[in-house]
């Protein structure tokens, strides 16, 4: 009697399951988008060397890493702002002799600015120290992780509009909440956090001047996956 008991339970959970499993769901996705103020500065050099040996090659980089370091150092730019994230010694090939042509090194170095008035004047020293190169300037804001979840709040109540208005175009309503994600909705291209940097160099007499580089805005940008239960 237990056993017969038993399945006829389960039997009645499958069916109430199966059920729910057949219930129209509602997906919708929500944004929230924020163009913030940058604060601070992340930048990323190069320092490229070229000699006859890979240690010659490796000995110049690094003297002018020291260079460079002890300008910015001199500048009031502290250790921990400066750090060595990159470094190899490579030998370079004719490809077509097959020969050894010379050795290079190549070190990056990324400086933290924290004082944005201060991303020219620290480009040009580190340039004339021994940086060969800028590879990139990122700008940063000290607000994006308060203002991310201003953003995740506005984008749940955009995804539930959407809802309620599709949901009402069927006659129907909006029911419980049955899934909630930043992750990306089924077949949309973008639902996640994104962070477009621009810099936007500033112009004096008509000539970009590299002392007057002015950051553009920081926009961030948060999408969330919701699905609905379609009520009757």
């Amino acid at each position: 009697m237990r056993a017969y008991a038993l399945i006829i339970a389960l039997l009645g959970a499958t069916s109430a399951s199966a059920q729910e499993s057949h219930h129209a769901v509602i997906t919708s996705t929500g944004t929230g988008q924020a163009a913030l103020t940058p604060t601070a500065a992340q930048i990323r050099f190069s320092i490229d060397t070229r000699a006859p040996s890979g240690s010659a090659a490796a000995e110049e980089n690094g003297a002018r890493q020291a260079r460079m370091i002890d300008v910015l150092q001199r500048m009031g730019l502290p250790d921990n702002r400066i750090q060595l994230t990159s470094y190899e010694v490579r030998a370079n090939m004719n490809y077509q002799s097959a020969k050894i042509v010379d050795y290079g090194a190549s070190a990056s170095v990324t400086v933290a600015v924290t004082s944005l008035k201060d991303i020219g004047r620290v480009i040009d020293s580190a340039l004339a120290a021994g940086a060969t190169e800028v590879d990139r300037v990122d700008f940063v804001s000290d607000s994006v992780p308060i203002v991310r979840e201003h953003l995740l709040a506005a984008a749940v109540a955009s995804a539930r509009r959407d809802a309620e208005a599709l949901a009402a175009a069927v006659g129907g309503k909006l029911g419980p909440l049955l899934n909630l994600s930043t992750a990306p909705c089924e077949g949309s291209p973008i639902d996640r956090v994104t962070e477009a940097l621009a810099l936007q160099p500033g112009v004096v007499g008509g000539h970009t001047s590299l002392a007057d580089i002015m950051p553009g805005k920081i926009s961030t940008r948060v999408s969330v996956c919701a699905r609905w239960q379609l009520a009757t």
